[in-house]
């Protein structure tokens, strides 16, 4: 079926934008910024598609190369619209910034799973922990590192921008590795990630807390 990804994309967005007068700010927020990102996968796939067709380049190569930067660097779009005009606080930022990677994922996750025929319980699993994690994790450490960055005009800039390159070489790492069919590794390096910023969001601040 061609297209796809616009027929689960409607079917999915569609309910979650019906109930957004529903719901109190936080949630509301949350609900949006899943759709928004749902709206960057397709954005980026459209992208991707061009610029493979148009280079000429194999799978592999696209693949851990030029996608996880043309990725990155839309997810970070709308959270850095949102640092930009709506509010620079650290945990509202990373709210948004883990909804706007989920939404991709979710999109993304479901368009592969329904495109192979083959796929299995599974499989389905994996992709969600791998791809989940992943664009969940990658887009968080962007939104985590814009509160800092934002707090003074002079970073915002190189601080962006080195923000999306250390989302885009991690994201070409867990690529690579899911490419040679090292899934093992790559769930392994997601975890330690998660458990990394899980200490810095709940073990410091407990830790400074027990000091004063």
């Amino acid at each position: 079926m061609e297209n796809i990804i616009y027929y689960i994309f409607f079917c999915i967005s569609i309910p979650l934008c019906l109930m957004l007068a529903l719901l109190e700010k936080k949630s509301r927020l949350l609900i949006f910024y899943v759709a928004t990102g749902m709206v960057t996968c397709i954005i980026s796939a459209e992208i991707n598609t061009f610029l493979k067709e148009s280079l000429s380049l194999t799978v592999t190569y696209f693949v851990t190369n030029i996608s996880p930067v043309t990725e990155e660097i839309i997810k970070l779009v709308p959270v850095l619209i949102h640092a930009m005009f709506v509010s620079r606080k650290r945990d509202e930022l990373i709210g948004v910034s883990i909804a706007v990677g989920v939404g991709f994922s979710v999109l993304e996750n479901i368009v592969y799973i329904t495109a192979d025929a083959k796929a299995l319980l599974g499989d389905a699993v994996l992709r969600g922990f791998t791809g989940g994690l992943g664009h969940g994790l990658f887009t968080l450490i962007s939104g985590y590192g814009l509160s800092f960055a934002g707090s003074k005009k002079r970073y915002f800039l190189p601080g962006t921008v080195a923000l999306i390159n250390t989302s885009a070489v991690m994201h070409s790492v867990h690529n690579t590795l899911v490419m040679k069919n090292h899934y093992i590794s790559a769930l392994a390096i997601l975890v330690l990630i998660y458990v990394f910023i899980l200490y810095l969001r709940y073990g410091v601040s407990t830790n400074k807390e027990k000091t004063v």
